[in-house]
């Protein structure tokens, strides 16, 4: 008995998934889909093949989707223009070189922006904070690439600040500004948070506030209704190598591919 009704429990969480991915109506708002890296053949967590990168393109082409930069983005923050139907933002993480190598060129094919969040300690370095050697984008290249992409904040050294007390939070986001600004990059004042955790501290609004940050990015995987509750907690739909181009889909439609 005991096991009859395991099973039932199962094919009916099966049959809500199903449901849920294929039946789910299509969602009003932003959606805002995080990249990290694009390769030539490689796949895995964080890395998306750019034949792969180039259908997601395609597809979100076909179906009329209009692309919003990062620049956009803030005027229609702190204006009472309604939000285009279908809105999608294109970012990505960290600042790869392979952003350069393979996202540019995608960009300059369709005429769009993509948002880049650099961890500022590491351009021209590599990924050390992953135990890693891919290389982050110089300011030269850094600057090539403009104006196809628009540049934002990803925290100083990579550090998740969420656990920054108010001095190091501010410290954070001051050697941030200053170092751009001393290497003459344009930069707009946005933050996507590293690791997808986000600001809970009481003063960490506050803090943002004062140092002219206007937007702010977490995970959350779902679509951003407008007019947004909170600026600096706006949400991104996590895309990763390993998903299927069905996953792609669902994900643009609903935000995410799983219920639980």
């Amino acid at each position: 008995m005991l096991l009859t009704f395991s099973i039932f429990l199962l094919l009916l969480a099966i049959w809500i998934q199903i449901a849920t991915n294929f039946f789910t109506p299509f969602q009003k708002g932003l959606r805002v889909l995080m990249y990290h890296k694009l390769d030539a053949s490689k796949a895995d967590f964080l890395t998306v093949t750019i034949a792969e990168f180039e259908k997601h393109i395609d597809y979100l082409v076909d179906q009329n989707y209009h692309f919003i930069s990062l620049s956009e983005f803030l005027e229609l923050l702190n204006s009472k223009q309604k939000l285009p139907d279908r809105s999608v933002m294109l970012t990505f993480d960290d600042g790869y070189q392979s952003n350069f190598e393979y996202l540019l060129p995608v960009l300059k094919k369709h005429n769009l922006k993509a948002a880049v969040f650099l961890p500022v300690l590491f351009i021209g370095k590599t990924n050390t904070w992953d135990n890693e050697s891919d290389p982050i984008m110089s300011y030269e290249t850094l600057k090539l690439a403009q104006p196809y992409f628009e540049y934002g904040l990803h925290s100083y050294a990579h550090h998740n600040m969420a656990e920054m007390t108010k001095e190091e939070l501010e410290s954070d986001i001051k050697n941030c500004l200053s170092e751009l600004k001393a290497n003459q990059l344009q930069v707009l004042p946005v933050i996507a948070y590293p690791y997808g955790s986000y600001l809970k501290q009481d003063f960490a609004f506050e803090i943002v506030t004062k140092l002219g940050i206007r937007a702010a990015f977490r995970i959350g995987n779902k679509v951003n209704v407008f007019p947004v509750s909170n600026k600096f907690l706006l949400k991104r739909i996590d895309m990763r190598g390993t998903d299927t181009f069905g996953d792609f889909k669902t994900k643009v439609m609903k935000g995410r591919v799983k219920m639980f």
